[in-house]
């Protein structure tokens, strides 16, 4: 039986790939992780940057520093309820658009966008904050 010199060379490269692979994806994990721990839980105030903040908010997380910024935080009502309570706000929103199962709002001569979205029992939001330009 003759063995072929290549089979090795190749699973050694195959090896290495997958290796090189999950290390990536590790690291990958840890970027995230240390962004996360860079980003501010904060307790869940009554808005951000001007933005009115629902008073039964949950899991407030503030990426607040340059421009633009976020903020994401969960409420148990769902989606149409989160998306009413914008609309009865004085920022005069209006829904602009519906992307794969999400509402974003726009306010007329205002520099964010929401996103509400579906989340298990209830619904998160995604406030956006930019410059104006």
């Amino acid at each position: 039986m003759q063995r072929n010199i290549f089979t090795g060379s190749v699973k050694h490269y195959l090896t290495l790939l997958l290796a090189l692979t999950c290390f990536n994806a590790f690291a990958d994990t840890i970027s995230l992780v240390a962004d996360i721990a860079s980003s501010e839980f904060s307790s869940c105030e009554a808005e951000f940057h001007g933005v009115p903040i629902s008073p039964d908010a949950k899991y407030c997380q503030s990426f607040d520093g340059k421009q633009p910024v976020s903020f994401v935080y969960f409420s148990p009502k769902p989606v149409t309820d989160m998306v009413d309570f914008y609309l009865s706000t004085n920022h005069n929103y209006h829904q602009t658009t519906t992307v794969q199962s999400r509402v974003i709002l726009s306010a007329s001569e205002e520099n964010h966008r929401l996103i509400v979205s579906q989340d298990n029992k209830g619904s998160q939001i995604d406030i956006l904050v930019f410059t104006k330009e």
